[in-house]
């Protein structure tokens, strides 16, 4: 029985890339299709989308490029959640927060 996969290409686009919060998001996802395999891979290095420690060794920067492979029956339902996740910034707003504290000087 042929398995079906379903591949794409997405860019990082959150400011502070994928840390500890994006990369469970991601894994997240992932668990909510059992019947799917996935594999994230950047710059050569693949690893398990369903292994956090793994999604944080790609060391994934704003701008980086993942592949993403998803074999299994709902593949194309899988991928185009995780490509919408990572576009959407893990739905992360720290790119419209200004973080640098406000002071004022008094004489």
């Amino acid at each position: 029985m042929l398995m079906r996969t379903a591949t794409g290409q997405v860019e990082v686009v959150n400011r502070m890339g994928i840390h500890l919060r994006p990369a469970a998001s991601l894994v997240q996802m992932c668990n909510q299709y059992p019947s799917c395999e996935v594999e994230i891979s950047k710059d050569g290095l693949t690893v398990n989308g369903r292994s956090i420690m793994s999604v944080i060794m790609l060391a994934a920067e704003k701008s980086s490029v993942l592949t993403i492979k998803v074999t299994g029956d709902e593949c194309e339902d899988l991928l185009g959640n995780l490509v919408a996740l990572v576009k959407g910034g893990f739905g992360e707003e720290d790119d419209l927060i200004d973080s640098s504290p406000e002071m004022e000087l008094t004489p």
